[in-house]
């Protein structure tokens, strides 16, 4: 049995047997695990959240965020349990399942490493949208194959009677949530620093190919252990700029907490720049302990987060530098015009404004503390 991962791991940190529990991210049919080694009887497992969730009377709204912890006898099956998938990956347990898939730890009979298998369920593969998005994040994976925090994937394809099947890496760690709810950790910059250029970079590699993520959020980040490294999950959301899915308008995707101000107010023509303020949202979470904006009603989120203005970081972390404000209110900025074009700029200007005032004053050519128009890309 594995231990802790996406879709499930091998080991603990420590490398010594402890107990177990197993938590799953369920999307609409889009499933990630991670399952959580922990001591004693302390769960690495995120609390319960709501699952696709519509908002009736406004519009159609949907959103995921269920996170809960089951225990590892409840979710074995033996219905693909032993059957051998592109030749040389024996199925030996089902580590979770969603409402439209269910995902398997596949051992590797050829003696490398195993495989987290993603297979639609029987009563899932009559539906265009759920086909669609499993599809998606199929085709996604294989665009972005060899970028750094893309998981591999090993193969695609339809079983004789319709369903998807997704044969993707196991990875060996915990998602990054898991590790904030740890005692309600904070980040220092210097660590975010050294931990997300991965991310940014598969990022920025998707947005020139006109990707956008849609669901950036800490449960989709997951950290791993061997190699060390920062992953970006779950592309079921992802959406093609150039393309546009009948079945999802007027819905908005994601997690409250981390969706952009257009897409709350239900525009179509979303472009990388939501990616942007959701990265944004995430690294203030990481630094602050808590969003920009939260509300437990999806009324009031759809309320303040297009319009009210944008909570100084410094309130939650004095201690942080004076420029991290500056950048803060450029990377939310409501009007996406005013937002950083680009991740990547993004992420260049949150780097200079996170670096100590002495070591910034210290580099030669470089005196704006605070990040400018031409920061964002233009």
């Amino acid at each position: 049995m594995p231990g802790q991962a996406h879709p499930a791991s091998r080991r603990s940190v420590s490398g010594t047997s402890q107990p177990e529990r197993i938590g799953r991210n369920e999307s609409a049919g889009e499933v990630s695990l991670f399952r959580a080694k922990t001591g004693s009887t302390e769960s690495l497992a995120p609390s319960p959240g709501d699952s696709w969730v519509p908002l009736s009377g406004l519009r159609d709204f949907a959103y995921e965020s269920a996170r809960f912890g089951v225990e590892a006898s409840s979710v074995t099956d033996g219905t693909w349990v032993g059957k051998v998938v592109l030749g040389k990956y024996e199925i030996v347990d089902r580590i979770a399942e969603g409402n439209q898939s269910y995902v398997y730890w596949a051992k590797n009979l050829e003696g490398g490493g195993d495989a987290a298998v993603k297979i639609m369920k029987e009563d899932a593969k009559g539906d265009p949208l759920a086909r669609d998005r499993m599809n998606r994040e199929g085709s996604v994976l294989e665009m972005l194959s060899g970028s750094p925090a893309c998981p591999r994937l090993y193969g695609r394809y339809w079983t004789d009677d319709g369903l998807l099947v997704l044969v993707l890496e196991l990875l060996d760690g915990m998602d990054l949530q898991a590790m904030l709810d740890r005692d309600s950790r904070l980040l220092d910059p210097s660590e975010i620093v050294g931990l997300f250029p991965p991310v940014i970079a598969t990022l920025s590699e998707a947005h020139k190919l006109g990707i956008i993520h849609r669901d950036i959020k800490p449960g989709n980040l997951f950290r791993t252990w061997d190699p060390p490294g920062l992953k970006l999950l779950d592309f079921g959301f992802a959406r093609f700029t150039h393309l546009r899915s009948p079945g999802e308008a007027g819905r908005v995707s994601g997690s409250p907490k981390y969706i952009a101000p257009e897409a709350w107010l239900g525009k179509e023509d979303l472009d990388a720049r939501a990616d942007v303020y959701s990265m944004a949202v995430v690294l203030f979470r990481c630094l602050a302990g808590r969003c920009p904006f939260e509300h437990e009603s999806l009324v009031q989120m759809l309320k303040v987060v297009p319009t009210a203005p944008r909570p100084a970081l410094l309130s939650y972390r004095p201690d942080l530098p004076p420029a991290l404000d500056d950048w803060a209110t450029i990377a939310l900025a409501a009007d996406r015009d005013e937002r950083f074009d680009n991740i990547q700029a993004m992420w260049d200007a949150f780097v200079r404004a996170a670096r100590p005032v002495a070591e910034r004053s210290a580099l030669a050519g470089e005196h704006p503390d605070t990040p400018s128009s031409s920061d964002r890309g233009a």
